[in-house]
């Protein structure tokens, strides 16, 4: 495999964990300035998700219930109406 081959897949393979650290400083970022967050969060696979706004005291208030997401297969298309 060629190096550059071999740098691309490098730097592809760390995109899951960087976008990871990047989400959580902004919601680190977002609590500290004062505002609220919404977070999504389920009990266990195949119940409905629940929807939550937190505060930067640890303040975890239920907002709505929502349908459990959907797998679908990589490369699928689909339609949103």
């Amino acid at each position: 495999m060629p190096d550059y081959q071999y740098d691309l897949d490098s730097l592809e393979s760390s995109v899951p964990e960087l976008s990871a650290a990047v989400v959580n400083e902004a919601y680190l970022k977002a609590l500290n300035s004062g505002l609220r967050v919404y977070v999504s969060g389920t009990a266990k696979a195949g119940v409905a998700t629940t929807i939550y706004e937190v505060s930067l005291s640890g303040e975890k208030k239920e907002i709505k219930q929502i349908e459990p997401p959907m797998e679908m297969p990589a490369g699928t298309t689909a339609r949103i109406p």
